[in-house]
């Protein structure tokens, strides 16, 4: 564990290092004034113990919330900077940093004022580009899927598109396939959400195909939302983590499904659906 005298540390992210050790990004804050968080990155090595501990801070809240290690062993943290609020400033961030914690370069992205929030990054494995994911324009109802294709050397950008799709939309988890970009999120309006996955290319981001989905049980009407949270991929199959409640503004009743599909996004099927004990 982590963790610094007089303050509380919350990981939202954390992976497997190439040496079986652990990198963890979140953030940290002083529980007196919970709103100014800073982003918090910390790597361990295969016995739990800490290597090193980094953090990113502005006067307003900071977050990582995804990290991966890159084909070099270095890492790369995505998350926001500055927020003043949650629907406001947010400033979306892509860093890197070195085996050892050193930052080599910090790439920033705002172009709304609600701003832009990202939630997971992956290296593409043949060009090594770091694709990241996430909201453009953060704001109920108005809101976009965004990615951004980065070089992996300078984190110039390569390019960056945004995916409008009904109503309030975002990305929140990716992965790749034969060089494939498949991202998952959930759109529509301020009532109900369905999951959607999006196939893109990884040389133009231009989409292949976008689908979406609505899983329903006994225990919910036709009508909920199902929030599309989680992506993997695993022998050409796609694994996908869904959170459904039945509706976006009380959710009084919640369920959790995994989902599988093939690379064309065809033949869904809902290999479990749970909903938790009360």
């Amino acid at each position: 564990y982590y963790g610094t005298a007089g303050r509380s540390e919350l990981v939202l992210n954390a992976k497997v290092t190439f040496d079986k050790g652990t990198i963890a990004v979140g953030y940290s804050f002083d529980p007196a004034t919970s709103s100014n968080t800073d982003g918090l990155i910390y790597r361990t090595d295969s016995a739990g113990n800490i290597l090193w501990a980094a953090q990113r801070a502005t006067s307003n809240a900071d977050k990582y919330y995804a990290v991966i290690q890159t084909h070099d062993s270095n890492f790369v943290a995505v998350g926001i900077l500055n927020a003043t609020s949650m629907y406001n400033g947010n400033v979306a961030v892509i860093t890197k940093f070195s085996a050892t914690g050193v930052l080599m370069w910090e790439k920033q992205f705002k172009n709304t004022t609600p701003g832009e929030v990202l939630y997971d990054v992956l290296e593409m494995p043949l060009t090594h580009h770091i694709v990241a994911a996430g909201s453009y324009d953060f704001t109920p109802g108005a809101n976009s899927g965004m990615l951004i294709d980065l070089f992996y050397n300078s984190g110039n950008v390569n390019w960056i598109k945004t995916y409008d799709y009904t109503g309030s939309n975002q990305f929140n988890s990716m992965t790749c396939i034969n060089n494939t970009i498949y991202v998952v999120g959930m759109y529509q309006g301020l009532t109900y959400y369905d999951g959607y996955l999006v196939s893109v290319s990884e040389t133009n981001g231009n989409v292949n195909w976008a689908n979406s989905y609505e899983f329903n049980s006994t225990f919910f009407p036709s009508d909920n939302c199902n929030w599309f949270v989680q992506l993997q991929g695993y022998n050409n199959q796609l694994y996908i983590g869904n959170y459904i409640t039945n509706d976006y503004v009380n959710s009084q009743s919640q369920m959790y499904a995994v989902l599988r599909t093939d690379t064309s996004g065809q033949n869904p099927l809902c290999l479990e659906m749970r909903k938790p004990a009360t």
